[in-house]
């Protein structure tokens, strides 16, 4: 029976594309891994981070520390913030512009130095004043982004942000003083709190002071990062003992924030190259059971003329046949799956990566192509003699 003679031989060559097309994913997947942690390496986040460090202190002691820090030769300046720009994702409110349109948009409290200390640029009007930050006054600086997506077309100085919330809603919140807000700033766009949200969020920041209650500081240092932590971290100890709760530099949390991205891109290397190497065992014991099986008929064809080129070449066909197939299906996954990807770190992640994709593609042929090889020229050693002999 000719299908139950040759239906081993088909299902190892199912097994030879399943295992092409995992191949294709896994290494189109790193290949696109890797651009995105590239990028992240090497990401405007909006903010400088060298020379900045977060601090964090138990309530009792900041009357006490605060004077210590704005005085400590090694800081240059202190800011008070709510939410740090890489300590995990900013807070959302639902919010109405002039055309009462609700919109959610990401917002933190901050105090005036909070741009100055991390470089962020004030595009158009002003930043909070000393009264407005200690009297929490209803007034709003908002991203370019925000800006743009309130008031298309119109300059949003002037403008006014409403929180779509009532007041009694808000009456626990640390916005119940801002229902209503006139936008007097605008500053470039940053990112808010997650390096996977990029920079581009839309973001309202409401003025906070350095001795509010729950107000994290931010510190501009002098000298060597790590140093200057060490150095503050054992001041503050004599100063306040137990009294601080945290103290890091926001290189640090950049490179905590970038880690995932690295750690995903070894170990799709990793399982990538096992799938490599069942990729390259797979063709070349399909083909080489292909050879045996088919010894008689490679005799006949050489017996009739066929050159070894010619029945080298009908083996290799078969193998790129086969890759051929698991390349196609491996592409349809990988772009399925970095769809996938792209979604959860659009920021970063293209959909679209052709270095990713013809690396994979190269790869998976050449690996064929060599584990082809050695059958398809054990191919042209057969005897036509010795298999007519044996028939």
């Amino acid at each position: 029976n000719f299908d139950a003679a040759h239906r081993p031989s088909h299902v190892r060559g199912i097994l030879v594309v399943t295992q092409i097309t995992v191949c294709v994913l896994l290494l189109v997947a790193a290949g696109i891994l890797l651009q995105g942690s590239r990028r992240v390496q090497h990401l405007d986040v909006g903010v400088r981070v060298r020379g900045v460090a977060q601090l964090e202190l138990q309530e009792r002691f900041r009357d006490r520390v605060l004077p210590m820090l704005i005085a400590h030769p090694l800081v240059e300046r202190v800011a008070g913030n709510a939410d740090a720009p890489l300590d995990g994702a900013f807070p959302r409110v639902a919010v109405y512009a002039s055309a009462r349109e609700e919109r959610s948009i990401d917002y933190s409290l901050v105090s005036s130095g909070y741009f100055g200390i991390l470089e962020i640029p004030l595009l158009s009007g002003r930043t909070f004043s000393e009264s407005e930050e200690k009297d929490g006054l209803p007034v709003v600086i908002v991203s370019e982004t925000a800006a743009r997506a309130l008031w298309p077309g119109r300059a949003a100085i002037g403008q006014t942000l409403q929180l779509a919330s009532d007041r009694e809603a808000l009456k626990s919140s640390p916005l119940a003083t801002f229902r209503s807000a006139v936008v007097i700033g605008v500053v470039r766009n940053a990112v808010s709190g997650v390096l996977a949200f990029g920079i581009d969020r839309a973001v309202a920041y409401y003025p906070t002071s350095v001795t509010s209650s729950g107000t994290r500081l931010l510190l501009r240092t002098r000298g060597l990062d790590q140093e200057a932590v060490r150095l503050l971290s054992a001041d503050l100890d004599r100063l306040a003992p137990g009294g601080l709760l945290s103290l890091h530099t926001l290189d640090q949390q950049f490179a905590v924030q970038a880690y995932p991205f690295d750690v995903a891109f070894w170990i799709s290397n990793v399982v990538a190259g096992i799938a490599l190497l069942l990729t390259l065992s797979g063709v070349y014991g399909v083909l080489s059971y292909v050879v045996v099986q088919r010894t008689k008929e490679f005799g006949i064809r050489v017996a009739l003329g066929a050159s070894r080129g010619d029945v080298t070449a009908l083996v290799l066909r078969q193998s790129m046949r086969l890759a051929a197939y698991g390349i196609a299906l491996g592409v349809l996954f990988a772009l399925g799956a970095s769809k996938l990807l792209s979604t959860l770190v659009e920021a970063y992640l293209e959909v679209l990566e052709p270095t990713a994709y013809a690396g994979g593609v190269v790869v998976v042929l050449a690996a064929c192509l060599v584990a082809a090889w050695i059958p398809s020229r054990r191919a042209t050693l057969v005897n036509p003699a010795v298999t007519m002999r044996h028939d």
